[in-house]
């Protein structure tokens, strides 16, 4: 784990100072290193805390008691949240960061680890011969639109700082394995809040400038500008605006027909951002409202909190 983290370092700096824009931006070793701690953080104690309440609520919010305590984030290496995107990690630290999505792809299909929905079927693909892009089209994967890409494009922000167009580029690669048109977007959404969170603390400007980094007309987009609308429109109730996401998006790319399962990366990313917002910057409050809005929402990110 050391080493990985050490790479994990070298490889931010490396990206931080290769920059070739004219606009250079500069971060302390110290300031980044905190800033990976930080959201590597929130991230496991996130699906930690949030594993135990998966699924409890489907297409209505959750009212009962939220169970944590500190202990339970060792569990956080069982979770395909972490381990799928330690997974890639690790073959870049092997192979270069600029290792080829065929490479990345066969790294995935070999590993010994369970996967589910997206992953499961580009590992399938893999075997079968099929590869990315190809892998992650609907006409090979019908989990497509699947959060998986989402809940494990986190590194590839972390080891972007400040550079939302390099994040982009990686997650094409990654994200080309299992995920395609809002599977993708959510990962390459998600992962460049996280490159603006090295150098931006409000949360409101860091969600709109995300949503530059994916198509204006893309449902995804349009999903998480009717939750910025919504907290518009109800700074003080976050339960309004999940009713409005619920009513308008809570039915769209189910998984299992005739129920409210739903794994869709935009209903899930709509679920995170409005714990963003309504968390303001309150890690404890942020965590209880995302996953009070049901399904899988146990993606949450200290990076992106102010401290």
């Amino acid at each position: 784990m050391k080493k990985i983290y050490a790479f994990f370092l070298l490889l931010s700096l490396c990206l931080l100072s290769s920059n070739a824009s004219n606009k250079y931006r500069v971060i302390t070793r110290k300031e980044l290193k905190d800033k990976v701690a930080g959201g590597w953080a929130g991230k496991m104690i996130g699906v930690t805390c949030g594993h135990e309440m998966e699924f409890k609520a489907v297409g209505r919010m959750f009212d009962g008691e939220i169970p944590w305590k500190p202990e339970m984030v060792e569990e956080s290496l069982l979770e395909d949240d972490i381990y799928g995107q330690l997974n890639f990690m690790m073959i870049m630290e092997k192979y270069g960061q600029n290792v080829s999505t065929e490479k990345l792809s066969e790294g995935l299909a070999n590993a010994k680890f369970p996967l589910c929905h997206a992953n499961l079927q580009g590992r399938k693909n893999f075997m079968d011969g099929i590869m990315p892009p190809l892998s992650g089209t609907p006409m090979y994967n019908m989990h497509a639109d699947d959060i998986d890409f989402q809940i494990e494009s986190d590194f590839i922000g972390f080891i972007n700082p400040g550079m939302s167009s390099s994040s982009a580029k990686m997650c094409n690669r990654v994200g080309r394995i299992m995920a395609y048109g809002d599977g993708l977007y959510g990962g390459i959404f998600l992962s460049t809040m996280h490159t603006l969170a090295y150098f931006d603390n409000n949360l409101e400007r860091i969600v709109t400038d995300a949503l530059k980094a994916i198509p204006a007309r893309s449902t995804y987009a349009l999903c998480i500008k009717d939750v910025i609308n919504g907290y518009k429109k109800h700074p003080d109730d976050w339960r309004k605006t999940w009713q409005e996401i619920q009513d308008k998006w809570g039915r769209t790319d189910i998984c299992i027909p005739y129920h409210d399962f739903n794994i869709d990366a935009k209903l899930n990313g709509a679920f995170v951002i409005i714990g963003l917002l309504y968390g303001h910057g309150d890690f404890e409050r942020t965590m209880q409202i995302t996953i009070r809005c049901g399904q899988d929402t146990i993606a949450i990110h200290l990076m992106l909190l102010p401290y």
